[in-house]
Formats: C-alpha cells, structure tokens, sequence
C-alpha cells in the first residue's frame, strides 16, 4: 500500500515499500490531493503488477504513455515502470525473454511452451526492435510459420505472440500490438485424434521390458494422467489401496483444480501392485526413473512400440488420454468423467474424446447393447402402438389406452353418428 505524505508549500509525497522491503520515495512537488491521489492509486497497480510479475491493465498503460517525462522519471528512479529510452530500443527476442521470465503464475511445462514461441519469434525477428515490427510484419510472421509447421502449431504461436506483443503495449513501450488483427485459427487438430484399443495398448505393455514402463502406459491409457507431469508427480503416498482410489497432482490445473482423485481402476491397479513390490525401500515416487518433468519419454515409448510391432499414432500419450476419456464418456456421466480426468466438458469434446468403430456396431446391432434399443418409429417420428395381443406389444401400451377410449366415449355420450346431434330429414 502507498500513502501520501504532505510537505510545506502544497507539496506531496508518495511513499511506499518496495518488493525487496525498501521504503521507496515518489516526490510529486506542488501537487493538489485530489491529483496525488490518483497517482497513489497508479503507483499501488504498478506495485502489485510488478510483485505478481503479471502485465499492465490497459488503463495503466495508458495512463503511463501519457506521462509527463518529469513524473515518468521519479516513477523510472523507484523501479516502477521502465525507463523510457530504454524500452524504446529493446529487441523482440530479448522483450519475450524477459516476459517469460518475469511470468511466475505458471508451471514449467508452459513455459516451455513460451520458449518455443521466443525461439520462432527469434528465427525471424532476429535483432529487430520491438517498436519497429508493423502488421504487416506479423503476416508474414505467419505465413513464414505456416511453410514450416502444422497449422495447429501456427495457431498456438500466433496466440502466444500475440499476448507477449500485448504485454508490451500494456507497459507503454509499444503504441499497438502488431498481432492485434492476426487471426491464430484453430488449435486443436481432430485429424490428430486417434483412438487407441486396448488391444493395440496390451501389446505395447506387453514389450516393456520393465514394471516402471508398464506402469507408465496404464497410467496414461486406463487412469487418464497427463504425461509426463502428473505420471512423475504421482507419490505412494497418493495410493489409497483401501479406498481403491489415488490423488492426482494437477500441473496444468493448479489453480482452480490442484488436485483430483481417481479411481484405482481394474486394468490399472494389478501394474500398481508390482511396481509397489519392486519399489526400493524408501521410493517417494510411483516412477523414480524419469525425475524431471521435461524428460523425453517419447523416444522410448517410439522404441517400445518397435519392438511390439505396433505403428506410432500421433500425439503418443496425450491420445493414450484420450483414449481414456473416450470410455469413461460411455459409461459414466459427463460430471463424474470431468471430476476424474481432470477437463471440463467443452474441452473433452474439443480435444479428446472421439467416435470409436464400436459406437457404429451399436448403432447398427442394438440387440448388441439392450440399453441403446430405439423404440420403433412411425412416420410422423412417435412411437407406433400395436394393436395386437403379443408379447411385443405389452397390454399396458395398447390395451389399456383402448379401454380409456371407450370409457371415455360412454361417459360422453356418444353416438354411432358423432357428437354432432342428428338433424331431421
């Protein structure tokens, strides 16, 4: 918090304590209390934003564009906002390395993410100020992403460049963001969705030539964990072996959902088991092999897959996910399949579950599945009655509603010529 120190002759201060506890000093000189308090309301925002590591409000921005140089410098002297020479001549490549950086509302598997990103925006920024790229820059940005990468790809950098360039706008070292009309497309890729039977998923487990890879398979296939980070996060423990169920660490979700429980299911408990018995004594962790999190499992589970004479589908793990989600889908509710797996509804339909080869046999055998059974239908899209007395026609359907028709046309009083009365000849 900031507050407003009088002076003689009309003169205000604004002091406040910085992030490494030093009391820091604004002097405003001759300044009316109704200005310095707007100003000690900047100067909390700007604290708050630098603290948090999180980018200016557009407001904030703008009202530190606007600054006058005398003000800009007291502001620039106490670390709250950048000098203004400065941020003039800062380089796209050094702008996001530093918003990276300064990021610390995320996980390390995003921020991998960014570096990606800065590593595009470097291939062709290169030495380029940040002030000097134009829109039509950012098109070409895009296009030159498109020539070397899947549109999915292009659409997650398009989107991460967009609110780096955004950042800066927000800091006042950037009039307007270049990205601003660039349109991203879309991310996910349903051509990459793929869904992987169980029997394809047996034969991978079965040419593991350890308990920590079989494990590792089943917890992506049958438990629905995000591989790598919630696989190598997941302790013993976690492992309820009574309650038959474990609690997942969530990375990608940490803030609104820091962790989830799921089930100890049928297929996955037996690879828990003898990873359990073979577990050194002491193991904090269900996986011990692969410590970080941006550890390269792939390449194995590509050498795995070899050697069981299995062809790689796209997107190894995250589709051996998704394979999960899509029969959960079928036999839970939708509430109970998002509390385990950790997505919300919109997400599960958008990136992971998929229509399977036995959702088209039930639909055409629905003997196959007495649940799926469809009533027959008439040609106007009700359900058609029987009349006749066989056990395909239950007696409560048709019968019954015949005995209401004639109850219900003595009580009326009804003619073999209508409810219209007979008129004399």
């Amino acid at each position: 918090m900031a507050s407003i120190v009088k002076r003689p002759n009309g003169h205000r201060w604004i002091q406040f304590v910085a992030a490494d506890g030093s009391r820091k000093t604004v002097r405003l000189g001759r300044f009316s209390q109704r200005d310095a308090e707007e100003v000690r309301r900047r100067v909390e925002e700007l604290l708050s934003s630098l603290i948090a590591g999180s980018p200016w409000s557009r407001s904030l921005a703008g009202w530190v564009s606007e600054l006058p140089d005398g003000l800009a410098t007291r502001l620039e002297g106490v670390g709250l906002i950048p000098k203004r020479a400065e941020s003039r001549d800062v380089s796209v490549v050094d702008f996001a390395t530093t918003y990276i950086e300064g990021r610390r509302d995320i996980g390390d598997g995003r921020r991998i993410v960014l570096y990606s990103c800065r590593r595009r925006l470097e291939g062709f920024f290169a030495g380029r100020l940040l002030h000097e790229v134009s829109p039509g820059d950012a098109d070409d940005f895009k296009q030159w992403l498109l020539a070397k990468y899947a549109a999915a790809t292009v659409a997650k950098t398009i989107k991460d460049a967009k609110m780096i360039f955004r950042s800066a706008v927000r800091k006042g070292i950037i009039e307007s963001n270049p990205f601003e009309d660039v349109t991203a497309g879309q991310v996910a890729n349903r051509d990459r969705l793929v869904f992987v039977p169980r029997e394809t998923v047996y034969r991978v487990i079965d040419a593991c030539s350890d308990a920590e890879w079989r494990l590792i398979v089943a917890l992506a296939r049958f438990g629905g964990l995000r591989c790598p980070t919630e696989i190598l996060r997941l302790r013993w423990c976690d492992i309820d072996w009574d309650g038959n169920r474990m609690t997942v660490t969530c990375s990608k979700t940490r803030k609104s959902r820091p962790y989830r429980v799921v089930p100890l299911f049928p297929e996955l408990r037996p690879h828990l088991e003898v990873a359990w018995e073979t577990a050194k004594e002491g193991a904090e962790f269900v996986v011990m092999r692969y410590r970080s999190t941006a550890a390269n499992l792939r390449t194995q589970l590509l050498r795995i897959m070899r050697r069981a004479g299995v062809e790689p589908w796209p997107r190894l793990f995250q589709n051996l996910r998704a394979s999960c989600a899509t029969e959960l889908a079928d036999r839970f509710p939708s509430h109970v399949c998002e509390e385990w797996l950790g997505h919300t509804e919109v997400v599960a339909d958008r990136h992971y579950r998929r229509v399977t080869d036995e959702h088209f046999e039930r639909a055409a055998n629905p003997k196959h599945n007495p649940k799926q059974y469809m009533p027959e239908m008439g040609g106007n899209g009700l359900q058609r009655e029987k009349t006749d007395s066989s056990e395909d026609c239950p007696k409560s359907v048709s019968c019954n509603r015949l005995q209401r028709k004639s109850l219900n046309d003595n009580d009326l009083g009804m003619t073999p010529t209508g409810l219209e009365p007979v008129l004399p000849a």
